[in-house]
């Protein structure tokens, strides 16, 4: 009784917390150098020195359209404050990744309470968030400057108000005030998420999109759908005009599209058993970052223009090779969901690959059963869940995933998986409910059901002893003796 108490109470909660906490601090004292990397940390150490959003793919490119701004030019003004590479900058954006990892999962953590998963059940979730080094180096440094912790947070904010909405219209509050203000709060959520992760942004969309159809009239649609196109014009106006100006193009997103169609569909994608020899092999043919011929390309013409150029070369051969095609993106959602080791280790040897692939398979192959039970059992809310999923995979499905993009579902398949736990149990105690009700057959012999079928019969000197139940009981023994 003292051991559900605990289970229930805050004190797990906060403990595990501080033990996820405590481990990715850990991770950052013993991880050799202080930084990030990749095109967003030279983003962000480009406005960090003053020279704005710039040098993505290497020092001196100059102005750059292939990240959106959010994530980068917060970590940038970071540097621009306490010093490009100082103590107290990485220590200030490390408190920002791990607390975005942190939030998400209490943020989930609440809201798989409205999707009625039970209490033990979330903190068996919350336990495996929290202590599973899955996305360890993502979460305690990678999203320093990169957007995937954001807009994981994100995406678990929107669906807790959505979820919030949907208990609200339950219990009959459909005109409050309440659910107004969240309705227009979900809507900035999602302007705000396509900004900073466009094909997450996209999904989110699509679930609120589906939710105003379904459950709002044409009027209460129109709060939200303002505040949506207010967000999202106050964010990607400035930036495209920016864009116009110092790259000469309309880019209102990002410029890389087409080179991460390039990275992911080419001829002998499908042919290596090797699949990390054979990205970075990709990488160093056609990346700026890594192939000196290539840079130089995207400063002849423009890295839109560069962008633009492989991504048609893509294209065309993918329309040219349809089953291959169609191969490598049936790969590709496989490795959104269950990632495989090589996705873990593509540039060296970090945390046990093969530990955080397994890890990610489990919650990845428990969550979309649970998902699918859960969306068979027409769950509340559910459907929204998967929607949100299911469209985010097939918005990536022509990409490579990495561990950047792989994460962005997996705090909401491990909440998933948890749900399993429940929905094992509860079917495990319909199982023994219903053997409890059945007669028992272990005994059913001829001669004993001839015997039960045949009526008592009592001798008269044993019914004189009236108020003499032992008596009776003599009688009935004769009788059975006969």
């Amino acid at each position: 009784m003292k051991i559900a108490r605990f289970v229930e109470s805050r004190h797990l909660l906060v403990l595990l917390v501080s033990i996820g906490l405590l481990e990715r601090i850990l991770w950052n004292v013993l991880r050799p150098g202080l930084g990030a990397s990749g095109e967003a940390m030279r983003v962000a150490l480009a406005v960090g020195s003053g020279r704005g959003i710039a040098d993505a793919y290497r020092l001196g490119q100059g102005p750059t359209a292939h990240l959106l701004p959010i994530s980068p030019g917060f970590a940038g003004l970071i540097y621009r404050l306490l010093g490009v590479g100082s103590m107290p900058a990485e220590i200030v954006l490390a408190t920002w990744s791990i607390g975005l990892a942190m939030a998400t999962y209490l943020v989930l953590f609440r809201t798989f309470e409205r999707l009625g998963t039970p209490g033990w059940a979330r903190i068996a979730g919350l336990a495996f968030a929290c202590i599973a080094p899955t996305y360890l180096g993502q979460e305690a440094v990678d999203f320093r400057v990169w957007d995937g912790g954001l807009a994981a947070c994100l995406a678990a904010l929107f669906l807790s108000l959505l979820t919030a909405a949907l208990e609200e219209r339950e219990l009959g509050l459909r005109q409050s005030a309440l659910r107004s203000t969240r309705r227009g709060a979900a809507a900035a959520v999602c302007a705000l998420a396509l900004f900073v992760n466009p094909p997450l942004g996209a999904a989110l969309m699509l679930c609120a999109g589906v939710f105003a159809w379904r459950e709002l009239s044409i009027r209460e649609s129109a709060l939200p759908a303002a505040v949506a196109a207010g967000v999202l014009a106050a964010l990607v106006t400035p930036w495209t005009l920016r864009n116009e100006r110092v790259l000469h193009a309309t880019i209102p997103f990002r410029s890389d599209a087409g080179l991460e169609l390039a990275l992911a569909n080419y001829s002998t994608a499908l042919d290596s058993t090797d699949r990390r020899q054979q990205f970075l092999n990709r990488l160093q043919t056609i990346h700026p970052s890594f192939n000196r011929t290539a840079y130089r390309s995207v400063k002849a013409e423009g890295e839109l223009a560069y962008s633009r150029r492989v991504g048609a070369r893509a294209a065309r051969w993918m329309e040219g090779h349809p089953a291959e095609a169609a191969g490598l993106i049936l790969l590709h959602m496989r490795q959104s969901l269950a990632p495989q080791a090589w996705q873990f280790d593509v540039f060296g040897k970090r945390l046990s690959p093969p530990l955080r692939a397994a890890l990610a398979d489990l919650a990845g192959v428990c969550g979309l059963i649970a998902l699918a039970l859960a969306v068979a059992a027409r769950r509340s809310g559910w459907g929204y869940l998967a929607l949100l999923i299911g469209s985010w995979v097939a918005l990536t499905s022509p990409l490579q995933p990495v561990p950047r993009y792989t994460y962005l579902v997996y705090p909401f398949l491990v909440f998933c998986a948890a749900d399993l736990l429940a929905q094992g149990r509860a079917a495990l105690a319909r199982a023994r409910a219903l053997r409890s009700r059945q007669p028992d057959r272990r005994d059913r012999s001829p001669a004993r059901s001839v015997r039960e079928a045949q009526p008592s019969t009592v001798r008269l000197d044993d019914l004189s002893a009236e108020g003499k139940p032992e008596a009776c009981a003599r009688g009935l023994g004769r009788e059975e003796r006969q």
